[in-house]
């Protein structure tokens, strides 16, 4: 269970976000909805680890993934950003991945069958579409069986093949 309490990010002395409680069972499927610039990314990179709150805490199965490199291991995320090494193949990319995050990378290949670029694998990033580049970087995060998934803006730079593929993919992962 990811859990969220009494969480605040003061930013340029005011309150950028503030959440008292929430709580991420395994299984669910969520959607943060709001206006542009409303927090939505600011809660992801909170959630995840990546920026520490001004207070409160984030906590996976009990273990606060600020503090935790273990529990921020546990979670997967995809951001609006795609961060691909445009010069690697897809491939290359992943494997980098694994390499840096301590991950198998007798998964690659797996993982790239699941959101269909096997075929593109050897491709370099910027010989591909946009919407196969987006398809790779959603690869990323599930490499590691993840606990729990945070997705920013997945739909970003996808076609409607991209985005029901992403759907059923959410989907299997939650376990529905």
């Amino acid at each position: 269970m990811l859990q969220a309490r009494r969480l605040e990010k003061i930013i340029e002395n005011r309150s950028a976000l503030y959440m008292e409680q929430l709580d991420l069972n395994a299984g669910n499927i969520v959607a943060a909805v709001g206006l542009a610039n409303s927090g939505k990314t600011l809660l992801i990179r909170l959630l995840c680890g990546m920026l520490a709150p001004s207070s409160g805490k984030v906590l996976l199965d009990g273990q606060d993934v600020h503090q935790t490199p273990a529990a921020r291991a546990r979670l997967g995320v995809l951001f609006q950003e795609d961060l691909l090494y445009e010069r690697l193949s897809a491939q290359d990319n992943l494997e980098l991945y694994c390499q840096l995050h301590k991950l198998p990378r007798g998964r690659v290949g797996e993982v790239l069958e699941q959101v269909g670029m096997s075929d593109q694998a050897r491709k370099r990033i910027a010989k591909l579409a946009a919407p196969a580049q987006r398809r790779l970087a959603f690869a990323r995060p599930l490499i590691g069986h993840p606990a729990i998934l945070l997705l920013d803006h997945p739909a970003l730079r996808t076609d409607l093949v991209t985005q029901s593929l992403f759907a059923r993919l959410i989907t299997r992962a939650a376990g529905v």
